[in-house]
């Protein structure tokens, strides 16, 4: 029999996984806020309108389960400042999974991020802030190769495709360099996934010690 999930107290929270209750520690140490499963959500079928406006937005196909009711999800993370839903999840989620929170994404019409596998050893990450080899993984709707970076003008963390800063919500680099010319970074990249806050988060989210761990 597989091993389950073991619940995981923190911060007054009592987590469905250890690794959750990690990632809520990298949170704390960014200082970036959060809520945990503050609501759940009904799958309802997607309004025709969302569908035909998503293969413009998100170069998506028309899946059969558009019609479907996909039942009820409850995502795991909220994060006000980024305006987005975090997801944890331990493995690579199945086709079923990845249905349901396709159609999660589309109708809170939020970004919703899903990250799969184990926290990576900072000390393996690539220059610009990835980790390498070590199945771990965070996409977004319809791509992947997304990480936390951090604003070069305000610190500022955020998910950006590439650990690119100069896509972070808080737009002082668009602000600074409206016509992609900026000196540091050849336009819109900036790539700052790999700066001590954010290793220093991996590091103690990694070792963490909780209530019910063993001995």
């Amino acid at each position: 029999m597989p091993l389950q999930p073991a619940d995981t107290e923190y911060a007054g929270h009592l987590f469905r996984s250890r690794l959750e209750a990690r990632w809520a520690v990298l949170f704390d140490t960014l200082g970036v806020d959060w809520e945990y499963e503050p609501q759940s959500f009904e799958l309802t079928p997607l309004p025709e309108a969302i569908a035909d406006r998503e293969p413009e937005v998100q170069h998506r196909k028309p899946q059969s389960t558009d019609a479907d009711h996909l039942g009820t999800h409850l995502p795991d993370f909220w994060l006000p400042a980024q305006d987005a839903w975090f997801e944890v999840r331990s493995t690579e989620p199945t086709e079923e999974d990845w249905s349901r929170l396709h159609r999660f994404a589309e109708l809170t019409d939020r970004r919703t991020f899903v990250a799969v596998g184990r926290l990576p050893n900072p000390e393996t990450f690539e220059g610009h802030g990835h980790p390498q080899g070590q199945g771990f993984e965070i996409y977004t709707y319809g791509d992947l190769h997304y990480a936390w970076t951090q604003c070069r003008w305000c610190d500022f963390y955020d998910l950006t495709f590439d650990a690119r800063s100069a896509r972070t919500r808080c737009g002082c680099h668009k602000a600074r360099y409206p016509g992609f010319d900026a000196p540091c970074c050849n336009g819109d990249k900036c790539y700052r996934g790999d700066v001590p806050e954010i290793l220093a988060a991996y590091s103690a989210a990694r070792a963490a010690r909780f209530e019910n761990d063993p001995q």
